[in-house]
């Protein structure tokens, strides 16, 4: 299990680092959901101080979870509403629950995606040098067992005694 959160920070070769997020595992139950949501991929930069808009963190899904998925839910009443298997997602869709990872059922004690963030101004503006490119993390998610019932399968035309 991945207990322990970590910080991204910008690139190291500027002279001054700068704290971009904190990364904390996810904890889902087997074949259970969760939602990636702020308690898992905190953006710590003041992005409104810089022109950026919510919609302006784009993070995309560079290798997705081996023991699961992630879906996006478009936007739109329930209804009518869809989930697809996207690769991208904003830090709107992060804080509204539109992003849920899906845990396969497999008997596996964790799971792991890598994600890329990326910052695009709306109003064409520069881009604070330490925000430019793409910042990769691991998004961990412990999976924690479910006691499974016991399941009797038999051969066709087999028998079964029982005395």
């Amino acid at each position: 299990d991945y207990a322990d959160s970590y910080k991204i920070f910008s690139r190291s070769d500027l002279v001054l680092e700068k704290e971009l997020m904190m990364i904390n595992p996810m904890e889902v139950m087997e074949g259970g959901i969760a939602f990636l949501s702020p308690k898992y991929i905190d953006v710590l930069f003041d992005f409104t101080k810089s022109g950026i808009q919510e919609a302006g963190i784009i993070f995309h899904i560079v290798q997705p979870p081996k023991h699961g998925k992630v879906t996006i839910h478009s936007y739109g009443s329930e209804s009518n509403a869809s989930a697809t298997q996207m690769k991208f997602f904003s830090h709107i869709d992060l804080t509204t629950d539109k992003v849920k990872y899906t845990h396969n059922g497999a008997e596996n004690s964790n799971d792991h995606m890598t994600i890329d963030m990326q910052i695009v101004s709306a109003n064409r503006n520069h881009l604070p040098k330490y925000l430019e490119g793409k910042h990769r993390f691991v998004l961990h998610v412990n999976v924690t067992p479910v006691n499974d019932p016991p399941v009797l399968r038999l051969p066709p035309n087999k028998l079964l005694r029982v005395t």
